[in-house]
């Protein structure tokens, strides 16, 4: 597919937080701008930003956390999705199972996660809970607060309302937010928000196929899983009004004929003549016509300019 620049000068990070379609994001977004401005983040690596030329590439993104701007010598414009915490959970733990342990041994995976494999969640939450709070817990707070991923830190992994407070303000400055909900939406606000052409995403790369929603989870899953995600709960009600928000106070796209009507003064100004360069000429001698000639086009001046004749090139009944 022949890739369009991007017709915005600023840097793009794309904050990628796993399991919000953000791999079906990462292709429809790499069309967006020329080959070779692209610098996807390896998240196996802890050190692979350094190996990235932050402030050579048009866009940087991958499974990084939000302070990686920090880093940049100009704040890129930063991008990101929010999912609603359980669902996301359900789907990491489902990929975790769909890929099987041979498939986590490739990926890196600790031993700790191959128990995705054998345990119910439950059963994971509980008898892995460093594990489940690194997966399914509230991880979109911790990228939206801290300085790197959860997996490259011996630490707790416990979050407070300090981590909750800085990740719901750096959310809010973030250029856009979307919703995997909503993606079709989101993408179209997206396309608002960055001046592109309309393009829908062509493809959802990554699905976790085989899962239960959230509605046929028992009781006391449920309840394990809201409290694991209780921080994600919050911001992501926060992110959802963010949305919300922006969606009403987006100016829509031009329609097609205010494009078409905005191509043809471009085409046209040129030709016409610039302010004070009008020039009356007296009529030659004997001659009966009108009094005198001006050079230039005074109804153009006057602000009067004949546009298009569109009746004449629409289309007619067939």
């Amino acid at each position: 597919m022949a890739r369009q620049a991007a017709s915005v000068t600023e840097q793009l990070f794309f904050l990628h937080i796993p399991k919000t379609g953000g791999i079906s994001l990462r292709n429809w977004l790499g069309d967006q701008f020329p080959a070779g401005r692209v610098c996807w983040i390896d998240h196996h690596d802890p050190r692979a930003a350094e190996g990235c030329d932050l402030d050579d590439s048009d866009l940087v993104g991958g499974h990084a956390c939000y302070r990686l701007v920090e880093r940049f010598a100009r704040r890129p414009r930063v991008i990101t999705f929010l999912r609603e915490p359980i669902d996301r959970a359900l789907s990491a733990f489902y990929f975790f199972r769909q890929l099987g342990r041979d498939g986590l041994v490739k990926e890196g995976a600790s031993p700790s996660l191959l128990r995705a494999c054998e345990l119910s969640l439950a059963d994971f939450i509980v008898r892995e809970p460093r594990e489940a709070t690194l997966q399914l817990g509230s991880t979109q707070t911790w990228m939206l607060s801290q300085d790197q991923l959860g997996g490259f830190t011996d630490g707790p992994l416990q979050l407070g309302m300090a981590d909750l407070k800085a990740a719901t303000s750096n959310l809010a400055r973030c250029e856009f937010i979307g919703l995997t909900e909503r993606m079709d939406e989101s993408i179209a606000l997206l396309c608002r928000v960055m001046g592109w052409r309309a393009r829908a995403l062509s493809e959802r790369a990554n699905p976790t196929a085989r899962r239960p929603g959230v509605a046929d989870l028992d009781a006391p899953t449920r309840r394990l899983l809201e409290e694991l995600t209780s921080l994600d709960q919050e911001l992501y009600r926060f992110g959802v009004q963010l949305f919300e928000q922006r969606l009403r106070e987006t100016p829509p796209a031009p329609s097609l004929l205010a494009r078409l009507l905005a191509r043809f003064r471009r085409e046209r100004e040129p030709a016409l003549p610039l302010a004070g360069t009008l020039r009356w000429d007296p009529p030659a001698a004997g001659h009966s016509g009108p009094k005198g000639n001006v050079s230039g086009s005074v109804a153009a001046s006057q602000g009067h300019a004949e546009g298009p004749d569109l009746t004449e090139t629409a289309p007619g009944p067939r």
